[in-house]
């Protein structure tokens, strides 16, 4: 397993090895999974080249990062997909390299942030996926290919691990006078 996240009604733990999206009753009891390839022509539903994948859930939406096709997805609690945004480009409004976005998170309000690997960037996103602005830059961050995990809490601080320098930074959206 590669994340977990909990939703109002159950857990989904985002499962690399499998390529699925696990999901359990806040029991544990196992409900069923998101992204079934069904062997066709179009493959997969989850194209992961690296082991990042990630997972958030809120009421009745979970988002699944499909770094393969450069977007974060979203789907319905009954496995269908609702929507995606993002696309693979070298602009700072999209995903480059081949795993992207490697981790995401959700802010109260329903922006995402995202980090990459490659370009180890961290950026924000209106809830329907139009670029807002830059976090923290490439070169942040220490040397290494993976992506920062990236984490929220209630008042909207962001939270950026550096594997590398074995630290957390932590990141305040100012405001407009600020």
């Amino acid at each position: 397993m590669t994340s977990l996240a909990v939703g109002a009604y159950g857990l989904f733990a985002a499962d690399y090895a499998g390529r699925v999206v696990w999901e359990f009753d806040l029991s544990g009891s196992l409900l069923g999974r998101l992204g079934q390839g069904d062997g066709s022509d179009r493959g997969p539903r989850f194209i992961l080249s690296t082991p990042h994948f990630d997972v958030a859930a809120g009421e009745d939406t979970v988002w699944v990062s499909n770094p393969g096709r450069r977007r974060i997805e979203a789907y319905g609690l009954d496995g269908s997909l609702k929507g995606h945004w993002g696309q693979p480009s070298t602009q700072i409004d999209g995903f480059c390299g081949k795993s992207n976005p490697s981790h995401f998170a959700r802010l109260p309000d329903g922006r995402f942030v995202t980090s990459e690997t490659g370009m180890r960037r961290v950026k924000i996103y209106s809830p329907n996926g139009r670029f807002l602005g830059m976090v923290a830059p490439d070169g942040a961050f220490g040397r290494g290919e993976a992506g920062p995990p990236v984490a929220v809490d209630r008042e909207g601080q962001v939270f950026v691990l550096d594997p590398t320098a074995r630290e957390v930074s932590v990141y305040v959206e100012k405001g407009p006078d600020e």
